[in-house]
């Protein structure tokens, strides 16, 4: 199992830690923040929306694993923001990063 599918496990299995733990070490290892996304945060919030529908997650297990998307979220800002405060330094441009998510 790689790293992709890990996070994405461990936001289904509500592990934030965990998810933040690897969510840290691919944006090291120079995973694209977009392939992350696309590879794990959305498709195992995806799967968390379908237990929810099929009665085995309830209210709470949802919001925790939305908690968890969101330390994910925080660590790529933690890990990015770093440079980008440096290239704001250099270009003198404000960068704005957004996300969008449902549940």
């Amino acid at each position: 199992m790689n790293s992709i599918d890990e996070l994405k496990e461990a936001i289904v299995n509500i592990k934030p830690n965990k998810a933040c733990e690897i969510t840290s070490g691919l944006l090291e290892q120079g995973v694209d923040a977009q392939i992350i996304l696309n590879q794990a945060l959305i498709p195992g919030m995806d799967e968390v929306g379908r237990l929810f529908k099929e009665g085995e997650y309830f209210v709470p297990e949802v919001l925790v694993c939305r908690q968890s998307h969101a330390r994910i979220i925080e660590c790529y800002r933690a890990s990015v923001g770093k440079s980008q405060r440096a290239t704001e330094r250099q270009n003198c441009y404000p960068a704005q990063w957004k996300v969008i998510c449902t549940i």
